[in-house]
């Protein structure tokens, strides 16, 4: 698990939160996670495993295994500010784009990830760029190399 040490789970209260990520297809963007964490040292990074709102095909990978996101909260030691990245398994290829939402304000940023997620759901499998469009947010493609995904992921984030 990814928890322990220097990254530690983010406090949410409105999603659904689980530790069961077996089949998720997520490891890939856990070593990126813990690249961006050995090469950046300034930020402090938090993240938890969500499952996805209930509602929709998309929701479920198979009949009785629901989806999983990670949400990840990158925090800069000097300046105070943060952002947050979405990454949805997709075991099954579906094509979805990493998400980057910076600015938000941190007393409403677990509801509006929840509106977000909820948006996924609900507009084909894709990021909702109706609901997006109030947000400083960039769809991250996904590299092949976890340095090179960190690295990436350090030039969006400034």
């Amino acid at each position: 698990m990814v928890y322990g040490g220097t990254i530690q789970p983010i406090d949410l209260k409105l999603l659904d939160v689980t530790k069961d990520i077996r089949g998720q297809g997520l490891e890939d963007f856990i070593k990126m996670i813990r690249a961006f964490y050995m090469d950046y040292r300034q930020y402090l990074i938090s993240l938890n495993f969500v499952y996805l709102p209930k509602g929709r095909k998309f929701s479920y990978i198979t009949s009785n295994t629901r989806r999983v996101a990670v949400i990840a909260k990158f925090k800069d030691r000097n300046t105070g500010l943060s952002a947050y990245l979405i990454e949805v398994a997709k075991p099954d290829n579906k094509s979805l784009l990493t998400l980057m939402i910076k600015k938000l304000p941190e007393a409403r940023a677990e509801f509006i990830i929840q509106e977000i997620l909820k948006g996924l759901i609900y507009s084909s499998d894709t990021w909702d760029s109706k609901k997006l469009k109030k947000y400083d947010h960039v769809r991250i493609k996904q590299e092949n190399n976890s340095i090179d995904w960190a690295r990436r992921i350090k030039v969006i984030y400034n």
